[in-house]
């Protein structure tokens, strides 16, 4: 008898800690929909107080982490959005968002190097998911690697032929970069 109330005590701790960080997560997203990055930052980090494995009332572990990283790197904190994108990569190498926003980071950095080992691994771990082969397509055809280029683009497209993601915009500019790598 003691153990089902120790066990039921534990439940309802557990759930009050979980609603907790899921009402933190909701009051910072809605402060990034608005753009309000640096109020956003203090509820991300109270949800992560409540929940150190940062599910943000989602199944994806370390999505608050992420969604840190972001706040932060829109706000201009490039080394906080950094150790936060770094972070939510540890808790689950399979989400493939903190590594996308961390190549753009380091894009916006100069730092192409970076970025394309980022979305090397992001291929790696998540072999369908268009916007690294997009990414990682643009990048080599800016130095000039037009082969590499052309097989991330057409692999984006192949893709894209199955998932329909892509936008129109997007899917114009990458059948017209492909052309001009045909002449």
């Amino acid at each position: 008898m003691k153990f089902i109330f120790l066990y039921l005590f534990l439940l309802v701790s557990l759930t009050a800690v979980g609603q907790k960080s899921i009402e933190h997560c909701e009051k910072a997203n809605d402060a990034v929909s608005r753009g309000e990055y640096h109020k956003a930052i203090p509820s991300y980090l109270k949800s992560i107080k409540h929940d150190h494995e940062g599910y943000c009332g989602t199944k994806v572990k370390g999505k608050a982490h992420g969604d840190l990283g972001y706040a932060y790197f829109r706000a201009g904190d490039s080394l906080n959005a950094l150790v936060y994108y770094n972070r939510a990569i540890q808790l689950n190498r399979h989400n493939p968002f903190p590594r996308v926003n961390k190549a753009a980071l380091f894009l916006m950095q100069k730092n192409q190097r970076g970025a394309i080992r980022e979305l090397d691994e992001l291929i790696r771990y998540n072999p369908t998911f268009i916007d690294g082969y997009v990414q990682r397509g643009f990048i080599h055809h800016s130095e000039k690697q037009y082969e590499k280029s052309k097989a991330d683009l057409q692999k984006a497209l192949s893709l894209d032929s199955t998932q329909h993601v892509l936008p129109a915009p997007l899917l114009t500019s990458i059948s017209k970069r492909l052309e001009q790598m045909e002449d």
